[in-house]
């Protein structure tokens, strides 16, 4: 039986306990935002320590890195319907393919960058390519003391464009430059211009390392002269152009190599031989590679860029010769690939 003096007692203790709740929950909101504040304090301390400390780096400040972040400045250009109509449905995809040394050292050769793309294309090529010849020219106009010029691309488009080999027969009995140039003259000889289908243009890095001029600065159409690689460029594809609008012309790139200056191999892209002035750039291989991807896309032509594409600074030793001056076997076949897949698309 309950004590009736203890009922006022347990009113008052229930009463004390009721306010102790409301008091608790009175500052509970209080007590969550301090907590919440001494949290978010703590947290910031530890980071901003650990930011002070820093972290180990595998950076090597000392360390060379030849890594490319570049894309390839590969640029291709079709004809158009009209182009096309105008070349012969003979069923044969015809090449003319016009370079140096880089095609002429393996002149009939199954393994040289022609044979290869003939292979690899499925098309019927035509080599014409010159050995220890240019894209420019040494003198213009044209002077006998200097026949070399003649197998420039300049003056050799400048022949095809105008079907006239005049100048080609009469000068190769002088040229002491290549030992097959006969064969070069004979193959002239046999093509029909119209009935070709793709012009490949492949130079290496000749005219660089010969210093020759790459092109004037500031000049307008009536001030360009046929003394620059640009220009020799230019107005040959023009010539080509305007003579066979259905031939699809492509540029092929020098690819990424060495020379020897002061007797250390230095990297062409990277070295510049002449100084450029206001009026005159020279540059490195990369600069001449840049001007003829410009030049080529304001004419309307394709263009392979081997020195990031092909041959670069990452991989050359795989694909250069011991001089590591020219492809080797294996660079060879992935120029040849490359050049291929541009001109159809469909190639192994």
């Amino acid at each position: 039986m309950t004590n009736p003096n203890d009922l006022p007692q347990k009113k008052k203790r229930k009463k004390r306990k009721k306010t102790k709740k409301q008091n608790f929950l009175h500052f509970l909101p209080h007590i969550l935002f301090f907590a919440a504040v001494i949290i978010i304090v703590t947290i910031g301390i530890i980071k901003l320590s650990a930011w002070n400390k820093g972290i180990k780096s595998d950076y090597d400040p000392n360390a060379t890195n030849t890594g490319f972040d570049s894309e390839t400045m590969d640029y291709y250009s079709a004809l158009s319907p009209d182009q096309e109509a105008k070349q012969k449905d003979d069923g044969v995809n015809s090449i003319l393919v016009m370079g140096n040394n880089v095609l002429a050292k393996w002149r009939g050769e199954s393994d040289g960058i022609t044979a290869l793309i003939e292979k690899y294309s499925g098309g019927k090529v035509y080599d014409l390519s010159v050995d220890r010849s240019y894209i420019s020219v040494k003198n213009f106009p044209f002077e006998e003391d200097h026949p070399a010029d003649v197998f420039s691309f300049y003056w050799m488009a400048n022949c095809l464009a105008n079907n006239d080999l005049t100048l080609l027969r009469d000068y190769s009995k002088v040229f002491g430059g290549d030992d097959h140039i006969g064969d070069v003259i004979a193959t002239a000889e046999s093509i029909d211009m119209s009935a070709i289908d793709t012009l490949v243009v492949f130079y290496d890095h000749h005219d660089y390392e010969d210093k020759r001029l790459l092109q004037r600065i500031h000049v307008n159409d009536n001030e360009r002269l046929t003394d620059s690689c640009v220009e020799c460029l230019r107005q040959g594809i023009q010539l080509i152009q305007t003579n066979y609008p259905q031939i699809r012309i492509i540029v092929v790139s020098p690819y990424y190599n060495f020379i020897e200056v002061d007797g250390k191999l230095v990297p062409s892209g990277e070295t510049e031989l002449v100084e450029s002035t206001e009026l005159a750039q020279y540059g490195t291989l990369s600069d001449y590679l840049v001007a003829y991807m410009n030049t080529v896309a304001e004419l309307g032509c394709s263009f392979v860029d081997n020195y990031i594409g092909t041959i670069n600074a990452d991989n050359y030793k795989e694909y250069l010769d011991d001089e590591l001056k020219y492809p080797n076997a294996e660079g060879r076949d992935l120029i040849a690939r490359r050049i291929a897949k541009f001109i159809n698309p469909e190639a192994e």
